[in-house]
């Protein structure tokens, strides 16, 4: 098996596509809205369909044209789900079910005609593997939820690992090299499913810890507005107006990090988010009135402090060194 390929023009352009391919093959599985991730997906996959055109070119039509004509299919089934989840009608429904139905129809039997024409059991079984998850992924693309749609593509960016359907060529003289670049767009796949679920987690975990400070915020501004005496306050441990602030800072700076902007499809989703933004600005009115009895009890509270030893020894000293030099000014004069 050769492992290079001669640095052709043809070659290179294959590399470029490639490399864009990446970059819309990553962003694509970041996107939740749906409509949006069909569209950025079609656009990828015409990059892809033109990586393997330039390296048909560069070693053999042969050993890309399938894939050329799966770029393009996916292209075309991504552009026609795109269209038909604009509107949710009846019609479209229908419409959306017959190109599902189509797509699975024609993927179907050429792919059994290519698993049947291998010799080896062990390639027929992982290709029938391959050919199942990519009949999962098509599925994965129609359904609404976005999970689906990224376990699929990730069990059929394995398959197609396994596999190496696209990822070996051959060219004219019989030669069977690495195309490394298609390699780096699965793997592409896999990491960005990765990244999208750790930015899920980590959205949710934000979330957890924004009801946690929402109910502390609560309780430290109704232990303020319901007790008018400052004394009973300061023996009640109500926080300090400095923590108090931070800690509507840090309830600030996670409600906008757990604000999904896809989540904004219709007025009633609109109206959902506003509702909690005024919630917020609520509550900082509320802290803005309460702090300044809390500044009052910080001041009660320092003046109750106990003085430490050093500060004692040192006021002390104070007191004596002025004594004495009060005692000297009055002999000199």
């Amino acid at each position: 098996m050769d492992w290079s390929w001669s640095w052709s023009v043809w070659f290179i352009l294959a590399q470029v596509f490639g490399v864009v391919t990446i970059c819309f093959e990553f962003i694509s599985y970041q996107i939740k809205d749906h409509r949006k991730y069909l569209l950025v997906t079609s656009i990828g996959n015409i990059f892809w369909a033109l990586m393997f055109v330039f390296m048909g070119i560069h070693i053999n039509f042969a050993a890309t044209q399938i894939m050329i004509i799966a770029a393009l299919f996916g292209t075309l089934r991504g552009l026609i789900f795109w269209w038909i989840f604009a509107k949710n009608t009846k019609k479209r429904k229908i419409a959306g079910r017959v190109a599902l139905y189509a797509s699975l129809a024609i993927m179907l039997p050429f792919t059994i005609m290519a698993i049947v024409k291998l010799g080896h059991t062990s390639q027929i079984i992982i290709q029938t593997l391959g050919l199942v998850t990519g009949l999962l992924f098509i599925v994965g693309q129609y359904l609404p939820s976005k999970h689906y749609l990224r376990i699929f593509i990730t069990m059929y960016a394995v398959m197609v690992l396994i596999g190496n359907t696209p990822l070996n060529m051959i060219d004219d003289a019989g030669v069977r090299s690495w195309n490394y670049m298609g390699i780096v767009i699965e793997l592409a796949k896999i990491v960005s499913v990765i990244v999208f679920y750790i930015l899920l987690t980590r959205r949710a975990y934000l979330s957890d810890k924004l009801q946690k400070v929402k109910a502390i915020i609560a309780c430290e501004v109704g232990k303020v507005t319901e007790c008018c005496d400052k004394a009973k306050l300061l023996e009640s441990g109500v926080m300090s107006a400095a923590e108090l602030e931070r800690l509507v800072a840090k309830m600030v700076r996670y409600e906008l990090s757990t604000i999904e902007k896809t989540d904004l499809k219709d007025l009633n989703s609109a109206e959902e988010k506003t509702k909690l933004v005024l919630e917020n600005v609520k509550t900082v009115n509320d802290v803005r009135n309460v702090l300044i009895t809390l500044i009052e009890i910080d001041k009660l509270r320092e003046e109750q402090a106990p003085i430490p030893r050093m500060s004692r020894f040192f006021n002390q000293f104070h007191r004596v060194w002025a004594g004495k030099k009060d005692e000297t000014t009055e002999t000199n004069s």
